[in-house]
């Protein structure tokens, strides 16, 4: 699925979804494919302690929490420093 396809589907609510097909472009994640893992309603909490879970057991699993009434995914990418990568790479000597 695809971001609109969720946002459809789980209208107004917070979901836990797994990225798939995804690069990474001016330290933007550009994600293709999205595959829905849950849907939480109101409370984002439940959907933060599956991601948790998820995540112990897969650390390689790229996988977000999200709130479908975001239009766009928008997600930056962070360096290891907790910066922003486009912020990162603009500020080092090419």
């Amino acid at each position: 699925m695809n971001w609109q396809e969720i946002r459809e589907k789980y209208p107004n609510c917070w979901v836990l979804v797994e990225a798939f097909d995804a690069t990474t472009e001016n330290g933007m994640r550009v994600i293709n494919t999205l595959i829905p893992l849950g849907e939480f309603g109101d409370d984002y909490k439940p959907a933060w302690d599956r991601y948790k879970a998820l995540h112990q057991l897969a650390r390689e699993r790229e996988l977000y929490v999200l709130h479908t009434n975001r239009e766009e995914l928008n997600i930056e990418v962070l360096d290891g420093f907790g910066r922003k990568l486009a912020d990162a790479y603009q500020n080092t000597p090419h």
